[in-house]
């Protein structure tokens, strides 16, 4: 969503509403006094104005295009009891009036991702075959995993293969899988199946190691989505180990200072970092020696 709004304006600017994910939006304008008393800065409050029936969670990405550049992201759960979040401190009143005259307006654009919230109750079970529905049996330790070859395959290469390859798991009733946690994978299983497990803090990890072995691509997106949210310290190295770029950037975009960076250069997690990130890491160190 775009909003271009001319000056000039009184109390709370609102702008035309948006639907978008079949949720009607709009954001409102107000200037609040920063809390270190270094005047005012640019607040823009992001709203539904529908009927919620379920939860869901929203990352929005904001930015300023006009008269200065600036971008916040902002992750919050919607439902009946929330229906707003504030994206604070965009831009200051000073950075603004600057360059105000020449534009004349700003130009604010929104870019909204909407997941509905997941119930963990109500989760498929594979402990015994369906009819119709399952026809293959995958084994971990003495556990037996009732499954259908069509929808692994549909969503993981590597099923696919194993399941209609060349292999010799094409033709057998029931499939060992090695190395794996019984746990673990049945996690990634919910969130293949229709019931779609939601990401947390306490199972990303592990259905991102999964998910990646079994090439699970939405899976692998859906834990980078969720990775970004989240403020662990080693998701640099998560990052690093699963090709995840996005979050590999913003990490190292994360040191501030050259000290940051040399103190990194001592912990034995450094050198488990790949030869590209470790150049990228002092690249970024180059950079701020230059300032």
């Amino acid at each position: 969503m775009h909003w271009r709004v001319t000056a000039p304006w009184t109390g709370e600017p609102i702008s035309p509403t948006t639907q978008i994910g079949g949720i009607d939006w709009r954001m409102r304008l107000t200037w609040p006094h920063n809390d270190d008393g270094s005047g005012h800065s640019l607040k823009i409050q992001l709203e539904t104005t529908s009927e919620l029936t379920s939860d869901f969670a929203l990352d929005a990405h904001l930015d300023l295009l006009t008269p200065c550049m600036a971008r916040k992201e902002v992750f919050a759960v919607f439902g009946a009891e929330q229906r707003s979040v504030d994206i604070p401190h965009l831009s200051t009143y000073a950075e603004i009036a600057g360059n105000y005259h020449v534009f004349g307006s700003l130009s604010i654009q929104a870019k909204l991702f909407i997941s509905p919230i997941r119930n963990d109750k109500n989760l498929t079970d594979f402990s015994s075959p369906v009819d119709n529905l399952t026809d293959c049996v995958l084994r971990i330790g003495d556990q037996r995993i009732h499954v259908s070859r069509q929808v692994l395959a549909l969503h993981s290469p590597v099923f696919e293969a194993m399941f209609f390859g060349e292999f010799k798991e094409t033709n057998q009733a029931e499939i060992e899988l090695k190395d794996i946690v019984y746990e673990e994978f049945i996690d990634l299983l919910h969130f293949i199946y229709p019931d779609r497990l939601e990401i947390k803090e306490n199972n990303y990890e592990h259905i991102l190691k999964l998910a990646d072995r079994f090439e699970v691509k939405s899976a692998v997106a859906e834990v980078e989505q969720f990775a970004r949210r989240c403020k662990r310290l080693d998701n640099g190295k998560l990052a690093d180990k699963y090709r995840l770029q996005a979050i590999k950037d913003r990490c190292i975009a994360a040191f501030r200072t050259p000290a940051e960076i040399a103190a990194l250069k001592t912990k034995i997690e450094y050198r488990d970092l790949t030869d590209a990130t470790k150049l990228a890491v002092v690249e970024r160190q180059v950079q701020l020696m230059g300032r």
